[in-house]
């Protein structure tokens, strides 16, 4: 029997509906070529790792045969880390979604290397700790270390939108990353400025999406703020030139 486990289905990219489009047609033409990929679990329990459009696809349509390619892992997260490793080897992703999915990893390598640690095992992925972990990933996806460390703040730091944004391409891995940040920043420097009425223009903002009115938002606040220092620092010399 054939599970679909949505934690290992959630790790895949979807398709986009033009992708899906043509996959199914594909399948309804020529049949399902590809072998789904299942880790047998047990005698009686599969579960899909890879192929789960193609199965959406045979259901949808009366059950078009597949042939089935049966693997085995010694744990879940082996299996979490085949998945991702397939993906970013099989799929044309773009560089932040391959980015993405590098990350994926990044938690499992850590997990990895504590079980080394506490068996008193040396490992080589800690030799230079978080930099090395992140120039694994780098080597993984195929990017640069410095595009690692800028989707991971874009992912920590920025809203939906502008993920989603990075996600589909539409805008540069770059100029999000300094949006992200810069946002992160001046939102720190700003919170303690927010009365009530600030912070329902600041939701209202936030909920249209327009990251770049946002920061312009947090600069014409922190310029208010600055504006009432000056003016008190200006009462404060009146008032001591006053007294004395």
């Amino acid at each position: 029997m054939i599970t679909i486990d949505e934690e290992f289905k959630n790790l895949i990219p979807p398709l986009s509906d033009e992708e899906f489009s043509q996959l199914e047609e594909n399948c309804v033409r020529e049949g399902i070529r590809d072998p789904l990929v299942v880790w047998k679990v047990s005698d009686d329990t599969d579960i899909l790792i890879d192929g789960h459009n193609r199965w959406q696809i045979s259901a949808s349509h009366g059950g078009l045969p597949f042939d089935l390619k049966r693997m085995t892992f010694e744990s879940r997260d082996d299996a979490k880390a085949w998945i991702i490793r397939n993906q970013i080897g099989r799929r044309n992703l773009n560089t932040y979604n391959r980015s993405l999915l590098a990350l994926e990893l990044k938690e499992l390598i850590a997990a990895k290397a504590k079980e080394r640690m506490m068996s008193g095992k040396a490992d080589p992925s800690q030799n230079s700790g978080q930099g090395k972990t992140d120039k694994q990933l780098a080597t993984l996806a195929g990017v640069s270390h410095d595009t690692i460390h800028k989707v991971e703040a874009i992912e920590k730091s920025g809203n939906d939108l502008l993920k989603t944004q990075a996600r589909n391409g539409d805008i540069s891995i770059h100029k999000a990353y300094q949006i992200a940040t810069g946002r992160a920043k001046k939102k720190a420097l700003v919170e303690p400025l927010m009365t009530d009425e600030f912070w329902r223009v600041h939701n209202h903002v936030m909920e249209s999406g327009n990251i770049e009115m946002l920061l312009l938002w947090y600069d014409y606040l922190l310029y208010l703020h600055q504006g009432a220092v000056e003016i008190l620092h200006d009462l404060e010399a009146i008032i001591g030139t006053a007294n004395s």
